[in-house]
C-alpha cells in the first residue's frame, strides 16, 4: 500500500518570483511520483509569509498541515528543504518532533533526505540547520533596516504611502520622495480644523464618508468609509507640519510572529521638510492639546464587554459586529444592540437601522442553548460520535501496524543479507555493501520509531477519550450554572459555543419589526471535544462547525419593536 503524502510550499515575502509556489508544488509532485507516494491534492498546503512567521493567522497553510498530520491524515510531508518550514530553530525542531511523535516523516525533495530525530546527533543537526536559517533571517532584517534608515536620513521615502502626499521618483533617481497631493491635503486640513473646533472622530468620519471622500484605506480594502482609527493616525502625524520622523516603531519577533513595538534602542531619525507642510503650527498645537487631553491616563483603557453576546452578534446586512447603545421602547430607556459599523461610519456603509433590545435577544439565545445544547442527551450524542470516530481511527492504525511490521521484517532481512555479502566480498568491494547496510539500517530505525508510536496510539486515544468524556460532563454542569450569570463567565461560554458568531438580520413581521438570529453552535468545541481535528487547505485549520461532530445550526425569529435612541 502506498504511503499517503502531503506537500507544503512557502514563498517568503521577500521573494518576488510569482512562480515560486508553483515551482515548489510541481517539483514536490514529481518527487512524490518518483517515490510512489500517494499525494492527495487536498493535502497541498501553501503560504506566502516570512520565514520568521509561525502564527496560524499569518501562516494558515502551515497550521492546517500540522493539524492534519497530528490527525493522521497522511504519512509523509514533502517540502523543498528545511528553510521552507521556517527560520526559527526551536520552533522548526519542535514541529519536527511533533511529526516524529505522530509517525509522520518529513522529506526534502531537493536532496531526497529525511529529517530524522531518532537520537541526540540527528536532533543536534536539525537544530544547527535551524540556527543557520535563523541567523540568515536576522542578517536580512538588519540589512533591511539599515537601508530604510539611510533613505530616511536623506529625506527619501522609507515606508509606504501617507495620506495627503504622493510618492514620486527622486530627481537623482536614487529612490522616491513625497510631494503634496492638494486634493487630499485639503481633507487633512479639514480634519484638523474640525477636530480643533471640538468635533469627535466619529462625527468627522461620518461626514467625510457621506460626501464620498475615499479614506486612506480605500485602496487596500476597496472601501471608502472613514474609521476613527484612520483619523486618529492623521491627527498625530508630524509630517503634516513638515517634520519627517522615522524609527519610532521597530519590528520585533515574539510569540512566533513579527510585532511592532515602540520600546527599542534604535535612534529615531528626524529630518526637517518644510516643503511638505500642510497645516500651520497654530492649528497643530491646538489639535495636540486636545489629543493630549484625550490620551490622559485616566482616559486610557476600556472596560471589558458586559453583555452576554458582545463579540458574538454580527450584523446581517454588512457583517460587522453589533455593539450596545442607549435606546427606548415607548417611553422606557433600554439598552439595544445595533450595528457598530453604521454607528461609527454612517448609513452609506450599512443600511440597517433596526435596534435589537438586549433582553429579548439574549433571552432568546439563552433559552435555545438551554433547550438544545445543555442536556445530558446531547452531550451523550457528542461522546457517542466521538467514540465512533476513535474506533475508525483505531482500525486504520491496526492496518498500519501490520504494514510497518512487514516492512521492518523485510528491512532486517536485507540488513543481514548485505552484512553477510560484505564479509564475503573482496576488501575493495566491501564499502558498497556496508553503505547498503547503513541505508537499510537508517530506514529500519525510522520504521521502528513509527511502529512504536503506532502501537501506543490506540491506548492513548482511549485514554484521551475517557478524559474528554469526563471533562465534557463537568463542563455541562458548569455551563448550566454560568449561563445564568451576567455577563463574564456566560459570555466566554457563548463565544466558544458560537466561534463564527450569530448573524442578526432585520425581519418584517405582521405584528411589528423583529430580528432573525442565524448561527451555528460548535457544541463539541464548547464542551472541549474536537473529534477528527482535520484541517483542509481551504479551511486553513479553523473549525468548520457545520461539518464537525457536535455542531448544530439554528434559525430563530425574535419579535422586537424598539425605537432608535
Amino acid at each position: 500500500m502506498k504511503l499517503r503524502a502531503a506537500l507544503y510550499a512557502r514563498r517568503s515575502t521577500d521573494e518576488h518570483q510569482v512562480e515560486s509556489l508553483d515551482t515548489q508544488l510541481d517539483n514536490g509532485r514529481r518527487f512524490a511520483l518518483s517515490k510512489h507516494l500517494k499525494l492527495d491534492p487536498l493535502h497541498e498546503y501553501t503560504d506566502t509569509a516570512s520565514r520568521a512567521e509561525f502564527a496560524p493567522r499569518r501562516r494558515p497553510g502551515f497550521a492546517a498541515l500540522r493539524d492534519a498530520a497530528i490527525d493522521g491524515q497522511f504519512d509523509v510531508i514533502i517540502v523543498r528543504d528545511d528553510s521552507r518550514l521556517g527560520g526559527d530553530m526551536l520552533r522548526v525542531a519542535t514541529f519536527a518532533q511533533e511529526m516524529t511523535d505522530a509517525g509522520v516523516k518529513i522529506v526534502f525533495y531537493a536532496t531526497g533526505e529525511e529529517m530524522v530525530l531518532d537520537n541526540e546527533t540527528t536532533r543536534l543537526m536539525a537544530v544547527m540547520r535551524g540556527f543557520a536559517s535563523e541567523s540568515e533571517r536576522r542578517k536580512i532584517a538588519s540589512r533591511t533596516r539599515e537601508s530604510a534608515e539611510r533613505k530616511a536620513r536623506r529625506g527619501l521615502v522609507a515606508g509606504g504611502i501617507v495620506y495627503g502626499y504622493r510618492n514620486v521618483p527622486a530627481p537623482d533617481g536614487a529612490g522616491r520622495v513625497r510631494e503634496i497631493d492638494e486634493k487630499q491635503a485639503a481633507v487633512v486640513r479639514e480634519v484638523f480644523e474640525r477636530y480643533a473646533a471640538g468635533e469627535g472622530l466619529r462625527t468627522i468620519g461620518k461626514a467625510l464618508t457621506e460626501r464620498g471622500i475615499a479614506s486612506p484605506r480605500a485602496g487596500k480594502r476597496g472601501i471608502g468609509a472613514w474609521v476613527p482609527s484612520a483619523l486618529h493616525a492623521i491627527l498625530r502625524r508630524p509630517l503634516y507640519i513638515g517634520r519627517m520622523e522615522w524609527g519610532h516603531v521597530h519590528k520585533t519577533y515574539k510569540s512566533g510572529t513579527r510585532m511592532r513595538t515602540t520600546k527599542h534602542g534604535h535612534e529615531v531619525v528626524v529630518v526637517d521638510a518644510p516643503h511638505l507642510r500642510i497645516v500651520s503650527d497654530e492649528l497643530w498645537q491646538a489639535v495636540q492639546a486636545r489629543v493630549r487631553a484625550q490620551d490622559a491616563p485616566e482616559k486610557k483603557g476600556g472596560r471589558p464587554a458586559t453583555y452576554l453576546l458582545s463579540g458574538v452578534l454580527r450584523c446581517g446586512e454588512c457583517g460587522g459586529p453589533l455593539t450596545v447603545i442607549n435606546g427606548k421602547q415607548s417611553y422606557d430607556a433600554i439598552k439595544v444592540y445595533t450595528c457598530c459599523r453604521r454607528r461609527d461610519r454612517g448609513g452609506t456603509v450599512c443600511p440597517s437601522t433596526l435596534r435589537h433590545e438586549i433582553c429579548e435577544v439574549d433571552g432568546a439565545v439563552r433559552d435555545w442553548v438551554r433547550r438544545m445544547v445543555l442536556t445530558e442527551e446531547y452531550v451523550a450524542a457528542i461522546i457517542a460520535e466521538a467514540r465512533c470516530r476513535v474506533a475508525e481511527r483505531a482500525s486504520t492504525h491496526e492496518h498500519e501496524i501490520e504494514q510497518l511490521e512487514r516492512h521492518a521484517k523485510k528491512l532486517r532481512a536485507e540488513v543481514d543479507k548485505f552484512a553477510e555479502l560484505a564479509l564475503e566480498a573482496p576488501a575493495d568491494a566491501r564499502a558498497v555493501f556496508f553503505a547498503k547496510v547503513g541505508e537499510r539500517q537508517k530506514e529500519l530505525t525510522a520504521v521502528e520509531t513509527r511502529l512504536r508510536t503506532a502501537k501506543t496510539v490506540p491506548a492513548a486515544m482511549d485514554l484521551e477519550l475517557r478524559r474528554l468524556e469526563r471533562d465534557a460532563r463537568q463542563r455541562l454542569d458548569e455551563a448550566r450554572s454560568i449561563i445564568e450569570r451576567e455577563p463574564f463567565e456566560a459570555r466566554a461560554f457563548m463565544r466558544a459555543l458560537f466561534p463564527t458568531g450569530i448573524r442578526a438580520t432585520p425581519l418584517t413581521r405582521p405584528d411589528g419589526r423583529g430580528v432573525l438570529l442565524d448561527g451555528v453552535a460548535a457544541t463539541g468545541r464548547a464542551f472541549g471535544i474536537k473529534v477528527g481535528n482535520s484541517a483542509s487547505p481551504g479551511g486553513h485549520g479553523r473549525y468548520s462547525t457545520r461539518e464537525r461532530a457536535g455542531g448544530t445550526g439554528f434559525r430563530m425569529p425574535v419579535p422586537l419593536v424598539v425605537e432608535a435612541a
